[in-house]
């Protein structure tokens, strides 16, 4: 668990080689799964520790002297942030979070990373240090947990539907037998078996619903697409507001999980929209770009507030969604008000086949 850092006198300028000295000794232990890595004000590597070494691979001469930058793939995190750009954003910098990237090692494997910066000033230089933690096991344990989520929600969505909405229909099947026969014999009871009839047919319509929404997706090629639509459709029916779907052209998804996943994504930024944005008008749009799939969600409300310090957990639910199909999720404020959510994914992913492996 121990280790002292240093550096080598001969692999760095002299002055660099001070300021490190003088940061890096104030550490003397350091965790088996941090890597702790200093870059100058151009973002290279100045100093590189063992931990470095063990997650990325890289030995400290191979590193020294490389852009911090090259630890992390050129595309963005589920989240949208590229690191490149955070390693120089002083609002980055001075938020006192942490987050969560890709980290690429020397062999090409890309793995989950958390991520931590920090910057001072040594000779009136900036510097930067980059503490670095490997989070795959902990993304792996939040996909198994979405994964028996879903396999509940499965579970209990075909218990509505083949179970009790099957038998609130035979009793509907029943009452109506019952109403029959009361009002030909022109009894008065007639009426309160119509009452009941009604009862049973309205408990049958909203078990239908709870089970429609557990399963939300039909498993076709075009199950996302109807999902969508008929989303927007009972939104805008049950709450007034304007709320539409958009596809250009048909978007095909066959893979069963990646579909209910955008469609529970889009779920959320709906409910969002309407319960904290307070919007008026909801754009759903499914497009295929570039080669990429890309859902969004947009509205007109009062937007949100991108420096809040306690989040959602409907927010972390859908950038734990969008990690779990490798998809990055963005959420930013449109230029005319309100809120854009953007979630996209390389479209191979989308159009492989899962087994027929569903869950929501």
């Amino acid at each position: 668990m121990n280790a002292s850092l240093h550096i080598k006198a001969t692999a760095i300028p002299l002055k660099t080689e001070v300021v490190t000295e003088k940061i890096m000794f104030r550490s003397a232990t350091q965790s088996l799964d941090e890597a702790v890595v200093v870059s100058d004000a151009d973002g290279n590597i100045i100093f590189w520790d063992e931990g470095s070494e063990r997650l990325f691979g890289y030995k400290e001469k191979e590193i020294l002297g490389k852009p911090t930058a090259m630890l992390m793939p050129a595309g963005h995190s589920s989240r949208g942030t590229r690191f490149d750009h955070m390693l120089f954003s002083k609002a980055s910098l001075s938020d006192g979070k942490t987050h969560e990237l890709r980290g690429i090692r020397k062999d090409g494997r890309e793995f989950p990373v958390e991520l931590s910066l920090l910057t001072w000033k040594f000779g009136g230089q900036p510097f930067f240090t980059t503490i670095m933690r490997d989070i795959t096991e902990r993304k792996r344990l939040q996909k198994e947990i979405l994964d028996i989520s879903g396999r509940e929600h499965q579970r209990i969505g075909q218990d509505l539907h083949d179970g009790i909405c099957q038998d609130l229909s035979a009793i509907t099947l029943l009452a109506n037998l019952l109403e029959k026969k009361l009002s030909k014999k022109s009894l008065k009871e007639a009426k309160d078996a119509e009452e009941i009839r009604k009862l049973i047919t309205q408990a049958l319509s909203k078990a239908k619903i709870l089970a429609k929404g557990l399963l939300p997706v039909e498993f076709e090629a075009e199950g996302l697409m109807g999902a969508l639509r008929e989303l927007a459709f009972n939104t805008q029916r049950l709450t007034q507001i304007s709320c539409s779907m958009r596809s250009a052209k048909p978007v095909l998804v066959l893979n069963d999980t990646v579909a209910v996943h955008l469609y529970r994504i889009a779920q959320e930024a709906v409910h969002n929209a309407l319960k904290h944005a307070k919007a008026k008008h909801i754009i759903i749009s499914l497009s295929k770009t570039r080669g990429e799939i890309v859902l969004s969600v947009k509205d007109d409300g009062i937007g949100f507030k991108k420096d809040k310090k306690h989040r959602g957990l409907g927010l972390s639910i859908m950038y734990s969604r969008a990690d779990t199909i490798n998809a990055t999720l963005q959420i930013s404020k449109n230029d005319g008000g309100g809120t854009a959510l953007v979630c996209s994914l390389r479209a191979p992913l989308a159009e492989s086949g899962s087994k027929r492996f569903r869950y929501a």
